[in-house]
């Protein structure tokens, strides 16, 4: 059985920077209370993606099961709504199929 898909969440820098929190502190904490992975970079590999925005971040969160995930998942929005600001924003990409069977990333604002 494969591990369920990453979800990802677009943020600026500034959420990024709160999810992360001073030394890594707040990152690791949403870590070990959720169970799951959550990193934060600016792309696949250190590099930019088409369409990704100069400080703009990725948030990748992934589990060894589903259950796991979730929690990430809503530990990361938690910290997201705690970061928010009016100047900032905040979306969801989610795995989707094309008619041709690959998949790309659509975005949830």
């Amino acid at each position: 059985e494969l591990p369920p898909s990453p979800a990802v969440f677009l943020v600026d820098m500034d959420v990024a920077g709160f999810i992360i929190g001073k030394k890594g502190q707040r990152i690791a904490d949403l870590q070990r209370a959720s169970g799951a992975r959550i990193s934060v970079n600016a792309g696949q590999n250190g590099g930019s993606l088409p369409g990704l925005r100069c400080g703009e971040r990725l948030v990748e969160v992934s589990g060894a099961d589903i259950s796991r995930r979730a929690e990430g998942v809503c530990s990361v929005i938690t910290a997201i709504s705690e970061a928010s600001t009016a100047s900032s924003s905040s979306s969801a990409l989610a795995p989707s199929a094309s008619a041709d069977g690959k998949e790309s990333l659509s975005t949830r604002p």
